[in-house]
């Protein structure tokens, strides 16, 4: 029998090795596996195709994909992150059937720099073995699998090579992940043209021009290819009788299988067997591979320019960068205390959670009202309604009701409350949280920025750093009134880029650094209108969406010569806050 490789522990949501390999053979495991290449060159074989993976390339290996890795002992670094779909899996309920392809033809494809600069944070957290770095890790791998969710869930093949490739319309990319997704569920059954075009509600015609156009293949060619692939795995089990295996994957006679085979492979099934069996991971073919300590991985790390305190703050995205300098004595500051007023009804004195939520606030003041009801602005139930209070903010003193308005049903109002009816917080509850906690004295600000000294005693300071992104847009999301499709379309079509490094002049010394980031990835709106508005009652769902609306934490610590340089970067619509605190308080 070939059995799935288990992981080192199965019941932690990720594994992390860090090697130099020789040879790591044929192997598959249940789970996604994200390959980093750190330094050096590897050889991939997965699938059909033989890939030379590079340093600062990612691969991704979906579950029951076999692959094997080699290379040269001392001559390459290589990061194995294993996810845990088992647990991912509340988090993104489709990833078992996942067909992520992230090998692209241009290295400098902008969605990969995400992707490392993402995953150098994950191995930091790793490497510096951070208190709660697990929990931080699984924040991380959240909006990781999100990011490979939304671009990478498709692939096309161009002269025998699965590439990813980016689809602009972001329609076609969901319809496009669908049909693949669609045909590898099915590929052992007799899916035809004509059924999968009355699923998409398309022509036949038309869906076939749309399958070759973006997959490179026609309908039958790559029902084909996704059939040989899946045969790969029960080549590989000695348990499986050849002649019952064409059958088995779907095809209606051997010759079919077996050219089909032979096409992608360059052997007959047969022939695959017998070269192969014995490659497979097993107690007698082990792996022949060097555990890397985790010093020299963090100086591998450091190296990279997408480290986070990297000399060269471009982050690998070739936007301009937003350089902040500031002397916490010769700047010159003004008061900063926030004039922020919530507004409680008889309801939300019954609420336990809302009370619960309304304790974390700071500096605020409280007046007994209902929320009045207004015309829907569906924008402030979102990220843009985080964003859009923010700004407000700087015009002068805010007042907002707690929640929504209590006599509706729906969870969705598109109403001016912080919370949702449910007791879900919106990201603008978020933000106003930032706010309240963030009063001192206001050295530098721009408009999508503020900086906030914190005198502490000994005369060290702390900041507090308030960051958006995606101001021009959300007046209009928050203003008007727009469907809730159209919100969720301009907030996904909205990709401005912001790469910010911060040079704080203050004494030498270690810092905490604690960064704060909500998005769309954390907006409940968005969670609905993915997943579906199922009961809020459910408890099970209540506790998936808070999870899903926490905001994403990364904290570090970071050594000071006398400036410390903090660099970060916002993604679209989002906000962050950033805590600076000297580790001696």
């Amino acid at each position: 029998m070939f059995h799935a490789e288990l992981s080192q522990d199965d019941r932690s949501p990720l594994s992390i090795r860090i090697l130099s390999i020789e040879e790591y053979p044929l192997h598959y495991h249940a789970d996604i596996e994200l390959i980093f290449v750190l330094s050096g060159q590897i050889r991939l074989l997965q699938g059909s195709n033989d890939y030379r993976l590079n340093a600062g390339d990612i691969f991704v290996c979906n579950g029951k994909e076999v692959h094997g890795l080699y290379g040269k002992i001392d001559e390459n670094v290589v990061a194995l992150v294993r996810v845990n779909n088992r647990i991912f899996s509340n988090y993104y309920p489709n990833l078992t059937r996942s067909c992520y392809r992230t090998n692209t033809a241009d290295p400098e494809d902008e969605r990969l720099s995400f992707l490392r600069r993402e995953m150098i944070g994950l191995l930091l957290n790793y490497g510096e073995n951070l208190r709660h770095h697990e929990q931080i890790n699984v924040a991380v791998m959240k909006k990781i699998l999100g990011y490979l969710e939304a671009n990478f869930n498709y692939f096309t093949i161009r002269d025998g090579v699965v590439r990813s490739e980016a689809i602009e319309n972001s329609q076609t990319a969901k319809r496009i992940s669908r049909i693949i997704l669609r045909m590898y569920e099915s590929y052992f059954q007799k899916l035809t043209l004509d059924e999968l075009s009355r699923t998409e509600e398309l022509s036949s015609f038309y869906l076939s021009h749309l399958i070759r156009e973006h997959t490179g293949l026609s309908f039958r060619e790559f029902l084909a290819f996704a059939r040989v692939e899946s045969a790969q795995l029960l080549l590989l089990d000695e348990s499986v009788e050849l002649n019952d295996l064409y059958e088995m994957v779907g095809f209606s006679a051997k010759r079919y299988f077996d050219d089909h085979f032979l096409q992608w492979f360059g052997m007959l099934p047969e022939e695959y067997r017998h070269q192969n069996i014995p490659k497979v991971k097993s107690g007698e073919h082990p792996e022949c591979c060097t555990e890397i300590a985790k010093a020299a991985l963090l100086d591998l790390l450091r190296g990279y320019d997408t480290h986070r305190q990297s000399e060269d703050p471009t982050l690998a995205s070739g936007k301009a960068v937003v350089n902040i300098s500031v002397d916490h004595k010769k700047s010159r500051s003004i008061p900063f205390q926030p004039q922020l007023t919530l507004s409680v009804d008889p309801q939300d004195r019954k609420a336990p959670d809302i009370l619960q939520r309304l304790k974390r606030f700071e500096h605020i003041q409280l007046r007994e009202a209902s929320p009045e009801r207004c015309a829907p602005r569906w924008g402030l139930d979102t990220i843009a309604g985080a964003v859009y209070w923010l700004k407000k903010a700087r015009e002068g003193s805010l007042q907002l009701p707690i929640s929504d308005p209590a006599e509706e049903t729906d969870v969705l109002q598109g109403q001016n409350g912080l919370i949702f009816r449910n007791g879900i917080p919106k990201c603008s509850y978020y933000a106003m949280l930032f706010l309240s906690n963030a009063r001192g004295r206001m050295i530098d600000s721009s408009v999508n920025h503020w900086i906030i000294k914190k005198d502490a005693p000994g005369g060290i300071p702390s900041y507090v750093i308030l960051i958006y992104n995606g101001g021009e847009v959300v007046d209009a999301l928050c203003d008007e009134s727009q469907t809730p499709e159209q919100v969720t379309d301009a907030i996904a079509a909205y990709r401005e880029e912001m790469n910010m490094k911060l040079s704080l002049t203050g004494p030498a010394g270690a810092y905490k650094i604690a960064l704060i980031n909500i998005d769309s990835s954390t907006d409940y709106f968005h969670y609905l209108h993915r997943y579906g508005k199922q009961s809020s009652a459910d408890p099970v769902e209540q506790l998936l969406a808070e999870q899903y609306t926490a905001p994403y934490v990364n904290i570090y610590n970071a050594d000071s010569t006398g400036v410390l340089d903090i660099y970060t970067r916002l993604d679209g619509i989002c906000a962050q806050m950033i805590s600076v605190t000297p580790l001696s308080l």
